[in-house]
């Protein structure tokens, strides 16, 4: 009987060992999204007519995207000067060597 009392309250009111797990580890990775200028955009200023001051001042703050040849010849035929072409190729090498402080943010991924 008391084997039966004994089995009975194991089984009901249980010998029960929760199973703690570890927190899993949850590493984070930071994932930059950069506004890097295109040339769509470049292209765009250029045709409305916007300062080359102003252009040179929006690639350096966001950094500019690698111009292809037919992007620069693109650039050049909707009007952009020598000297704006020039400079967004230097700020383009900024952009790609990292050393370029400019518009980013960064968002937490796990």
């Amino acid at each position: 009987m008391r084997y039966a009392a004994f089995s009975a309250t194991l089984a009901l009111g249980g010998c029960f060992f929760p199973v703690y797990e570890e927190p899993s580890v949850r590493t984070e990775r930071r994932i930059e999204v950069v506004d890097l200028l295109t040339r769509a955009e470049i292209e765009k200023l250029v045709k409305a007519g916007v300062s080359d001051a102003i252009i040179l001042e929006k690639a350096r703050k966001s950094g500019v995207v690698k111009l292809s040849v037919d992007d620069i010849v693109a650039l050049k035929q909707a009007g952009a000067s020598d000297e704006l072409v020039k400079q967004l190729i230097a700020y383009e090498r900024r952009s790609a060597s990292g050393s370029r402080t400019g518009s980013s943010r960064s968002f937490a991924r796990s």
